[in-house]
């Protein structure tokens, strides 16, 4: 029916994917927290076998981040297909650490890491019409 708003729920399972073989994947992230206002941008590059190339972690304090998009193609990804970076964009805005790169994986992305190269899924409750990307 048209013009019906559509509550119904459903569960779907997510968990991060490898770029094509012969390709890297970048996966980025933000984090702002409203008190003390500050952010930071994450990113990890994996091979297309999911192994470890690089990470790195920009700590922002406030401001914005310039849109310098001009050349990527972005897609969404929901928290759940992107863990490792959600969980390094949280420890950047906590370190403080101006610029960090990762040549290996941080410790405390070992076990999310890992998860995602095992194709552990996470669960997911969407609520409407949805597009599991």
């Amino acid at each position: 029916m048209e013009g019906k708003n559509n509550n119904k729920s459903t569960t779907i399972d997510l968990c991060w994917s490898p770029s094509p073989e012969g390709y890297f994947k970048l996966n980025v992230d933000g984090s702002f927290m409203v008190i003390p206002g500050v952010m930071a941008a994450v990113g990890v590059i994996r091979n297309h076998l999911g192994h470890w190339v690089s990470g790195f972690s920009k700590f922002r304090g406030s401001g914005s981040f310039p849109p310098q998009f001009d050349f990527c193609k972005i897609n969404h990804a929901y928290r759940e297909k992107n863990r490792c970076v959600d969980s390094l964009a949280i420890t950047a805005i906590k370190s403080r650490n101006s610029f960090v790169i990762y040549n290996t994986v941080p410790n405390e992305l070992f076990l999310l890491f890992w998860a995602d190269l095992s194709g552990i899924n996470y669960a997911r409750n969407c609520k409407g019409t949805f597009d599991p990307v």
